[in-house]
């Protein structure tokens, strides 16, 4: 309703559906349910924390309304809008887990910790994907915050990298009262020449490790296990190998990956978004690809000189 999108992980919004005075009626009555059941469950640490977070997420959403179109945004500003808009919703959720099965503070501060970098993380690989031309294939249109003056992480680091010029006219851009499609051009040209999109992805690896070094207060186990490889990260425009035993699950591993074959368990994830059901065709497009290194194709060349081969191909 607030940012006026009419598509969201790939589906139609509800103000799209049927309409803002609707989807803010229903937001109501969700809103005021969960607090039924804030109540119900009668933990007061509960109650102060939930409470809390909607504040601050109302917080967040006002201090970007107050920075709107404000091409020279501090980097340090962005990160708090973000931090009390998205990365307090997942602390809250991390911790609230925390507090129900009574773990000691070191512990429940351990998880917040982790919900918060995980926040930041998905919240920054959000706003990249606005400026990424490469996924109009996927769920959400590109360019939303762009049309709607929204400044976020690309355009903040394209704008370091600008001449004056260049800066002037990125913010008469974002000076206009409405924007067009030829200025979006223009916007996403800049980003991929200055590798904004690699440099974003950067930013957002750097927080889901910090997300993942704050479980070490934990003893191991299989849910440890899983929060802390919750990425697998590949760059685009990289090769990449895998070496073990035959039997290990290399090709298998590659056969997911392309969608030759599906998973049992878990997702596939590109640049943010979810692709675990793209056909393999799709995915093709979208730059994945997989050779696999046959004897009988390569014989005689070592694992480097079959790479290159590869890549030369």
């Amino acid at each position: 309703v607030i940012d006026e999108g009419v598509v969201r992980r790939g589906k139609e919004t509800l103000n799209k559906v049927w309409n803002n005075h609707s989807s803010v009626l229903v937001g109501d009555y969700l809103l005021s349910r969960c607090f039924e059941m804030m109540v119900e469950d009668g933990n007061i640490e509960v109650l102060k924390l939930l409470s809390s977070t909607s504040s601050k997420i109302a917080q967040g959403e006002v201090l970007q309304l107050q920075h709107k179109g404000e091409v020279d945004m501090l980097e340090e500003t962005y990160l708090k809008i973000i931090s009390a808009k998205t990365a307090e919703l997942f602390a809250a959720a991390t911790k609230v887990g925390a507090i129900l099965s009574d773990s000691n503070k070191k512990e429940k501060d351990a998880l917040e910790f982790y919900g918060r970098n995980l926040g930041l993380t998905f919240q920054i690989a959000d706003d990249t994907l606005d400026y990424n031309a490469e996924l109009k294939l996927f769920g959400k249109k590109i360019g939303q915050d762009f049309f709607e003056g929204k400044i976020t992480l690309p355009i903040i680091l394209l704008y370091q990298k600008l001449e004056i010029d260049e800066k002037n006219n990125l913010i008469n851009i974002f000076s206009k009262d409405t924007r067009d499609k030829d200025d979006l051009d223009k916007i996403i040209a800049l980003i991929n020449k200055h590798k904004i999109i690699n440099e974003c992805y950067q930013k957002a690896q750097h927080y889901i490790n910090l997300a993942s070094n704050s479980l070490s207060v934990f003893k191991e186990s299989k849910e440890k296990e899983i929060l802390k490889n919750i990425n697998f990260e590949v760059h685009r425009s990289e090769a990449v190998g895998l070496l073990g035993p035959n039997g290990a699950g290399k090709t298998t591993s590659f056969h997911i990956i392309t969608g030759l074959i599906n998973p049992n368990k878990g997702k596939i994830i590109m640049d943010g978004v979810d692709i675990t059901n793209y056909p393999i065709h799709i995915r093709s497009r979208l730059g994945l690809g997989y050779l696999p290194q046959e004897p009988s194709v390569f014989r005689g060349l070592t694992v480097e000189e079959n790479l290159m081969a590869i890549l030369e191909y």
